[in-house]
Order: C-alpha cells, then structure tokens, then sequence
C-alpha cells in the first residue's frame, strides 16, 4: 500500500540520520509534485540526479521531468501556490512566510537543525530505521512504519507467520502482566506457542531486528 502522502501541501521538515532514505524521499515528492505543479531542488551536497529516472521508472511513472529544475540555491523563496521547492541540507532555512509549498530534508545534526524548533507553522516529520529498508516516521503523535527503496516507498507489509502470531502474543501479554522482561518474552512464545525455546529466541531476536520489539533497561517495548 503506497503512503498516503500529505506532504505535497504546506511546508513540511523531514529530520532523519539516513540520508539516502531522505533523499529517497525527497525525490519521491518532487516527481509526484511535477505531474502538476513546477519543482526546484537544491542541495548543499552532492547528489545524485540519477535518482529522479530511477524512481520515475520504478514508482512514480506519470512524473513530468521536465517540470523539475535542478538549481544551485534558491535566491528568492517567493515561489507561488503552483511551484514546489526541495531543499536537502540546506545552508539556509526559508522563512515560514517566504515559500507556499516546500519540503526541507534535513539531518539532526545539520547545519540549521537547532533553528527548525523556531519554525513552528512547518510540520515536522521525523525519519527513523529499524532495519534495512525499514523505517518508521512519525508525525506529532502518529507513528507509521514504512518501506523506502527504489523499487517501493510506501507503507510496510505486516508482519505474518509465526512473527505475526509471536507478537500478538507479546502484546496480550504487555496487557495481562504489564512490563514484561527478556525471560518473561521467552516463556509466553515458548509455552504459547508449544515450541522450543532456542526457537523462541529466534523469534524474538528477529522482531527486535525488525523493530516491532526494544529492550530498555532489561524489559520489552513492544509496538
């Protein structure tokens, strides 16, 4: 299921380690931003142009290249309600009154990271991995678990199989007993599941690689 994208309206902050994913991203919005709309992307890194033919063969298909420009930096932020700006790791913040429609990417530690708390009227997504191509981004109070590669950029597939029912199981138990330790993980898959429990911790580390599980301070998070 592709991600219901509200990012091409407004002026949204997307703040994440993985630069790669934001470009992704990034690149992701411009092309479907350019089936009407004008884009202008600028960068204060390398990056690379061959993105856009990647993802406009492999995800985004009714993109219009032509409609997106490659620029330097942008001297003039009062682009109009039909032009859509990127800036990836900018060396200079747009004012929140300068732009209608723009997507800024940028790293917790960038240049301008301490600045993006002042812009208030901008919307602020916040990009984390939790394994390979795995990431959750979470809005406010929404947190939604997502797949970004060139081949896909969309919500994740659920977990199924004996995961699946592991972790339903987990979540019950967070339910009956509250805050579950390692050993009390291991004993409801193991004598809820009827299986051994060398294969209990192999499904348990696998949904702590996956993300569905963390540990903190020797007891279970579990999402």
């Amino acid at each position: 299921m592709k991600f219901p994208w509200t990012f091409l309206k407004g002026k949204w902050i997307l703040i994440g380690h993985e630069a790669w994913a934001r470009d992704i991203i990034s690149i992701y919005l411009a092309l479907l931003a350019s089936i009407n709309k004008k884009v202008y992307i600028a960068s204060s890194r390398s990056w690379r142009v061959e993105l856009l033919d990647i993802l406009k063969e492999n995800v985004v298909n009714k993109a219009e290249l032509g409609n997106i420009y490659i620029v330097e930096g942008i001297e003039a932020w009062n682009t109009g309600p039909e032009e859509y700006v990127i800036l990836i790791d900018p060396s200079i913040l747009p004012s929140p009154h300068e732009v209608y429609n723009a997507f800024v990417s940028i790293s917790p530690e960038g240049a301008n990271a301490a600045s993006v708390k002042h812009l208030y009227s901008w919307r602020k997504a916040y990009l984390k991995r939790l394994h390979g191509s795995e990431f959750t981004i979470k809005v406010r109070n929404t947190s939604l678990r997502i797949t970004i590669n060139l081949n896909y950029i969309g919500l994740s597939q659920p977990i199924e199989g004996t995961y699946r029912e592991a972790l339903r199981m987990l979540r019950q138990g967070t339910v009956d007993y509250g805050v579950l330790s390692i050993k009390d993980a291991l004993d409801i898959i193991t004598y809820g599941m009827k299986i051994k429990r060398s294969n209990a911790r192999n499904i348990l580390s696998e949904l702590i690689k996956r993300g569905y599980v963390t540990i903190s301070n020797g007891h279970l998070i579990v999402r």
